[in-house]
């Protein structure tokens, strides 16, 4: 799923009233962007200084917008620098942000509960529990709802265990409570501790970059008995995460990344749109409510009980399965293939890139397609209603793959194959997934089904990621091949 250089421009704000949530959710596409060969610029309002070294440190050019955030003006120089970059792709976060600018390339705008009021987005994200179309009655855009489209970044994927086990008793407890936390819960939270708890047990705070009350926190944090450690401007957050037996968050950005490690989580709902997410994690057993009137008397009973950290562990790991960032980024990229029906000016093109060797090597029939029977062939497919022919370009124009549907009834055979020198670069699965999406989008069809060669590694591999299963054996030409179905509801 390559970028090839295009460019990405992310827009998105934080600060202390704010947070930084809607800055890390856009940071997260764009860390994958740039793994996948792309460009990505940040544009922001007085970004406090320790999320501007993060994007340094990831590679995003940050520009600092003058207008004022969310006004005509910042409309007006987004649209601006957004054209300025060239950029094939734009990404909005912010419910100040729901104007978007006049331009012409496809965008995601990313939302809670539809607070935004985002029109204009071609994508519209919400990978909040309890999100649904209801709250989107009147946007044209398509739907990416609920968590498994969370957007976890690659330090998280990278920390996962499959342990399932917790540890006998909680040595280590980890609070975080978003970029800001604006009414300082986190020194309500180390006063409330007090001395619950073994003295030799740790306790991490996190402190987020908009966050103002450092001075308060670190006075909280002196009248423990337990060790406090304060991280500011936190980069290993993954790793603090794992190395705690219990976390205490809020429901925001962050219970979703803990939910994907299995830490148990003690939650404080500090905002409305976290209360969604916060009841659906309790309801599910994924986390327990923070009530500060029994708070001490709730800690010490998760202490007591291994079973319940157990229990919240696996129903969270359960829950987010690590790639939500995949899905999303696939149907960003899917914005950058272009289908058109083949028409006859495509014949030599598509006889050429069948007949090239690579492509017969992999094929049920190796032998050269002579000339004459292509062109008998193609004329005839063109004409044939239950074909589909394809032509999958870049934004430019320019052909790379060439996808076949043959249609039988409510189920579709699919034949792909790529250009000589697009081979082996990822596009495959890309196109793969855009072309089935578009078929199922434009008609009833309920199934698409490959059939592959045992040995073409490079093909089976590329139909799975696309999410392709394996449904067995069976012949081609009275050669063996292995069978792969995609149904209507497991596309991605």
């Amino acid at each position: 799923m390559p970028a090839d250089q295009s460019t990405l421009v992310l827009r998105a704000d934080a600060g202390p009233k704010i947070g930084a949530g809607h800055v890390m959710r856009v940071l997260a596409i764009g860390e994958e962007w740039i793994r996948l060969g792309g460009v990505v610029h940040l544009l922001s309002s007085a970004l406090p200084a320790g999320l501007a070294k993060r994007c340094s440190d990831l590679g995003i050019r940050l520009q600092q917008l003058k207008a004022a955030p969310g006004s005509p003006g910042d409309v007006t120089e987004t649209g601006g620098l957004v054209n300025a970059a060239s950029a094939d792709l734009l990404v909005v976060d912010g419910y100040h942000l729901g104007r978007l600018p006049s331009i012409e390339i496809p965008t995601l705008a990313i939302d809670d509960f539809g607070i935004g009021g985002f029109t204009g987005a071609e994508l519209l994200l919400d990978q909040n529990a309890g999100s649904s179309d209801q709250f989107y009655a009147d946007s044209h855009a398509r739907l990416l709802l609920g968590p498994k489209y969370c957007l976890l970044r690659r330090e998280f994927l990278a920390r996962r265990s499959e342990e399932t086990e917790v540890r006998e008793t909680i040595g280590r407890i980890l609070v975080t409570l978003g970029g800001a936390d604006p009414d300082n819960v986190t020194s309500r939270i180390l006063d409330t501790i007090g001395d619950e708890g073994p003295a030799d047990r740790r306790i991490d705070v996190v402190i987020g970059a908009a966050n103002q009350h450092r001075d308060q926190i670190e006075a909280a944090a002196a009248g423990l008995r337990q060790s406090v450690s304060l991280h500011d401007n936190v980069t290993n957050m993954a790793e603090l995460m794992t190395a705690a037996d219990l976390a205490i968050a809020a429901p925001g950005v962050t219970c979703w990344e803990l939910a994907y490690l299995g830490v148990p989580m003690l939650l404080a709902t500090l905002a409305e749109n976290q209360r969604a997410n916060g009841e659906f994690l309790f309801s599910r057993g994924i986390a327990q409510q923070l009530d500060f009137r029994s708070f001490r008397g709730d800690l010490a009973k998760i202490s007591a009980s291994r079973r319940l950290r157990q229990d919240m562990r696996l129903r969270g790991m359960d829950l987010i399965d690590g790639r939500g960032l995949e899905r999303v980024c696939r149907h960003l990229c899917a914005r950058l293939v272009e289908l058109r029906p083949a028409t006859k000016a495509d014949i030599r093109e598509w006889w050429e890139w069948s007949n090239d060797p690579d492509v017969r090597a992999v094929s049920f029939s190796s032998d050269p397609i002579p000339w004459e029977s292509h062109e008998r062939w193609f004329r005839q497919r063109l004409d044939d209603p239950d074909c589909r022919l394809l032509i999958a370009g870049d934004s430019a124009g320019t052909g790379f793959a060439q996808i076949r549907f043959d249609l039988d009834g409510n189920t579709a055979l699919i034949s792909i194959s790529l250009a000589p020198g697009r081979r082996g670069q990822g596009r495959g699965t890309q196109v793969i997934w855009t072309a089935c999406d578009s078929l199922f989008r434009s008609s009833p069809i309920e199934r698409i089904e490959a059939l592959i060669m045992p040995d073409n590694a490079a093909s089976i591999r590329a139909f799975e990621k696309a999410g392709f299963v394996s449904a067995g054996e069976t012949e081609v030409k009275q050669r063996p091949a292995r069978r792969f179905v995609l149904e209507r509801g497991q596309m991605k």
